[in-house]
């Protein structure tokens, strides 16, 4: 995980209220070669998913199909925790130091619990 630095604490002022719920935004959330990053394993997800597509209309072995599918887990994986990332510094961040309102707080928790507790 990546410490704020000064253009850190710019960054964490990129979410936004907006119907009583807090926001922020990808672009906003994220230095460029931390964007240039998601964007990469985004690619690469959809290149792993492209590949096991082909595989089963191959009629690949299972195994091979297995291997596969752990490569998309992974790489899904890789793009959860970045965006997790950006949204921990920049977005939760923001909201607590500027002192917003728990139930604002709180709704920048939710997508960090649908992450972290998925079934």
């Amino acid at each position: 995980m990546h410490v704020l630095g000064d253009a850190g604490v710019t960054e964490a002022r990129a979410w936004s209220m907006e119907s009583s719920r807090a926001h922020c935004h990808v672009r906003a959330s994220f230095d460029p070669e931390r964007h240039a990053q998601l964007v990469a394993a985004i690619h690469r997800l959809v290149g792993a998913a492209s590949w096991l597509e082909r595989e089963v209309a191959e009629g690949r072995e299972c195994h091979a199909l297995l291997l596969q599918v752990a490569v998309l887990e992974t790489e899904l994986r890789s793009v959860s925790i970045l965006v997790l990332d950006g949204h921990l510094q920049a977005c939760l961040f923001g909201a607590i130091t500027q002192g917003q309102r728990p139930d604002e707080i709180a709704a920048l928790l939710a997508p960090i619990r649908s992450v972290l507790f998925r079934g």
